[in-house]
């Protein structure tokens, strides 16, 4: 390859329309076994097409608008779970009680 191509390994992440996941492009990037991208769709743009995700078997994350599907891939980027964003996807965190090490109770003064 040239100076310059992009290749699909170059490729992390993809947005498109909800209802344009039928071409060539965004099948090959689906099925791919090796550095797949993020594919994110977008309910609030509608094409003539109807080639949705779940037409296809293909995984994405759905955004409601392009505002959206810019703060999921960065925070795809940053290394978060982008749905771990959402409201009442992830649980409460749990945390275990203080137990002091050396058998002293913990103090809250600050230094």
């Amino acid at each position: 390859m040239g100076k310059g191509c992009i290749s699909a390994s170059d490729v992390d992440s993809v947005i498109l329309p909800k209802d344009a996941c039928g071409g060539d492009g965004v099948l090959a990037f689906a099925r791919s076994k090796a550095n797949k991208p993020l594919i994110v769709t977008v309910e609030e743009n509608e094409t003539v097409l109807d080639g949705t995700p779940d037409k296809f078997g293909i995984e994405t994350v759905n955004a409601s608008n392009y505002w959206e599907a810019i703060g999921i891939i960065t925070a795809h980027k940053a290394g978060l779970d982008p749905q771990s964003l959402r409201r009442d996807r992830v649980g409460n965190i749990r945390h275990a009680p203080v137990v002091p090490v050396n058998g002293l109770a913990p103090s809250l003064t600050r230094f």
